[in-house]
């Protein structure tokens, strides 16, 4: 693009998304940039070298963009768009933050660029979205998995292998990203599963007012144990033992 041209595209917006808009320049390049609603309403205009902006909910049409260099040289320039909740998730996902806000718990909400989740892979379809919760922003992080309806919440619930590293649906597995002696938590609210790993104890708190006590959560007066293969072998016939009782565990892969 020549000294003082300008740019002008179109976005498609599909009925109820929202938008995420993000142009990365070399920091010496000056640019002037304009953003319209489809309804023709200017949303955002400014000079800078980055613009990254979120649109409120749209009905139809496309967001116009105009560029212009306002540099003193010819520049080249590269535009990415990515789709952000649909709406119908983004308020489930308001509802859910409501929650925490009539409990006085500060939480922030990261969104996320929508890609193929954990639950994907299990269960080789798209079932689920990813948000990212921080609270304390940014002490802590809490990933919420949005799903179709409380159903397929509770479907997904019966894969988490408790207190493990993994989950598990017949002979499908995919392992979870934690460091080595963390304990995932989980905690199911509707449609929702929200996971943490190695929570400090205010946060475990604030999570359970608000939510209930995370999935698979001891009874009174048990202890819970947790077995985990820090070889580079699969483990075979691990006993243990408690009084009377006996587990034998015929394998443990490694990393399980």
């Amino acid at each position: 693009m020549a000294p003082s041209e300008s740019s002008h595209f179109l976005i498609a917006a599909d009925t109820g998304e929202q938008y995420t808009f993000q142009i990365d320049l070399d920091q010496n390049i000056q640019l002037a940039s304009e953003v319209r609603h489809p309804n023709g309403k200017q949303l955002m205009s400014g000079h800078g070298r980055m613009l990254d902006w979120r649109s409120s909910r749209t009905t139809s049409g496309n967001f116009r963009v105009t560029l212009t260099n306002e540099s003193d040289a010819a520049i080249t320039y590269g535009v990415t768009t990515t789709r952000t909740l649909p709406t119908a998730n983004q308020r489930k996902l308001d509802d859910l933050l409501a929650k925490f806000a009539a409990a006085d718990i500060s939480v922030k909400h990261a969104p996320s660029v929508q890609q193929p989740t954990i639950f994907d892979e299990l269960y080789e379809r798209e079932v689920a979205a990813q948000e990212i919760l921080h609270f304390d922003f940014p002490h802590q992080r809490v990933d919420v998995y949005i799903f179709t309806d409380e159903q397929m919440a509770l479907g997904a619930t019966d894969t988490i292998e408790r207190g493990a590293n993994q989950l598990v649906r017949g002979s499908n597995s995919v392992a979870l990203s934690i460091s080595s002696g963390s304990i995932p938590l989980w905690w199911r609210d509707g449609p929702f599963l929200l996971y943490t790993t190695d929570p400090d104890v205010d946060l475990e708190q604030k999570l359970t007012s608000v939510l209930g006590d995370p999935l698979g959560a001891p009874t009174p007066a048990s202890v819970n144990i947790r077995i985990s293969n820090r070889t580079d072998n699969t483990l075979t016939n691990v006993r243990l033992w408690s009084d009377a009782d006996e587990i034998v565990f015929a394998e443990i892969l490694f990393g399980g």
